[in-house]
């Protein structure tokens, strides 16, 4: 399954006019380009809850593993200017989350950031640093039980996803 998705995630730096757009994003099979679609739609939903987020001028595939994490990035408008034009979504079957795209460059940077961003999460749970703005606000209790959780989801991204990422940038 993952070599044949390899394909979705060419580009190397963050150039969005060559990412493709979400409608015209197609995988060889049309279940799993109909779920990687349902993905970009959570993404949708997840960035426009935020009142910074005032209109969605273009979504692009940074990539989609169908049902288990994807990253999508959304040209937005603000009429805040603390907001970044360009921000990834990351979701999947973990928490959804957001961050400026010049951040994370690749969709591997954007893997990457987002596995950071959630393991300063985990950390915040367990004590080992504190729950301030250095720690992004994640859906889900605030317990061991979902950092113990969380944290083999990202055992996972970062044995099998992310070296399929990383051979592709």
């Amino acid at each position: 399954m993952w070599m044949r998705l390899r394909r979705i995630v060419a580009m190397t730096r963050f150039d969005p006019e060559h990412f493709p757009s979400v409608s015209d994003f197609f995988i060889e099979d049309e279940e799993e380009t109909a779920t990687c679609r349902d993905m970009a739609d959570e993404a949708r939903t997840y960035i426009e809850r935020f009142k910074w987020c005032e209109s969605i001028m273009r979504i692009a595939v940074g990539f989609c593993y169908p049902g288990v994490v994807a990253a999508f990035a959304f040209r937005v408008e603000s009429s805040n200017p603390t907001v970044p034009p360009w921000v990834w979504v990351v979701v999947g079957d973990l928490p959804s989350a957001y961050f400026d795209a010049e951040e994370a460059p690749a969709p591997v940077d954007a893997l990457r950031r987002y596995i950071g961003i959630m393991g300063r999460w985990i950390d915040a749970v367990r004590g080992k640093e504190p729950f301030d703005d250095n720690v992004a606000p994640v859906d889900v209790p605030p317990t061991e039980e979902w950092a113990a959780n969380l944290e083999k989801r990202l055992d996972f991204l970062e044995r099998e996803i992310m070296p399929e990422l990383s051979e592709s940038a």
